[in-house]
């Protein structure tokens, strides 16, 4: 039975990423706040710092938002977090991975500000496992990205967290359009 990739989305969303939010403690990054659809989800005393590239969201979510304490806004991108390194312990990420200009770069300021033992939690689409499909997906990236937001098909974030640096744990892999969805958690490793 097909199911509108919208309906998959959502049920990845609210079957596992959002419960994840509520196992969070601590100062939290939630790179691409976006309208704050997760802000239920966080447990009470978590400080959770909104990072968002547009001036437009930080603004309406600062503006309906008053009545919570613990959200701090920030501008900026996930290839240059204005944040101090070893500051966070977790950062958490919904289909953002895919539209950065740099993927490298993300992953490696994720990697600064994270505490030693801290956690990352990500929802994703990536790349096909199928040679042939991630073929197309690669032919596919460049126009697919200027028209979808700089949406890029063909990344795979768990190929820069299968590491030293990470204890990946992949917890949900569904197929998705020509890809798969994937839902995963990685802990930062103690130095």
């Amino acid at each position: 039975m097909f199911r509108h990739p919208k309906k998959k989305v959502l049920q990845m969303k609210h079957q596992h990423f959002y419960p994840a939010l509520s196992k969070l403690k601590g100062r939290v990054l939630e790179i691409g706040f976006g309208y704050g659809e997760s802000l239920g989800y966080y447990f009470s005393n978590c400080k959770i710092f909104a990072l968002e590239k547009s001036d437009k969201k930080i603004k309406e979510q600062k503006n309906s938002l008053t009545a919570h304490k613990n959200v701090f806004f920030s501008k900026g991108e996930a290839e240059s977090l204005p944040f101090e390194g070893g500051f966070f312990d977790a950062v958490a990420i919904s289909f953002v991975l895919c539209s950065v200009n740099s993927l490298d770069m993300a992953m490696r300021e994720i990697e600064r500000v994270l505490k030693p033992g801290g956690k990352l939690i990500f929802l994703e689409h990536v790349r096909s496992e199928n040679k042939v499909i991630g073929r197309l997906q690669d032919i596919l990236a460049k126009p697919y990205s200027r028209i979808a937001k700089n949406c890029h098909p063909n990344r795979n974030p768990i190929l820069l967290l299968n590491n030293d640096i990470f204890d990946l744990s992949i917890k949900v892999k569904v197929p998705y359009i020509l890809s798969k969805l994937v839902f995963a958690q990685a802990y930062k490793k103690e130095v």
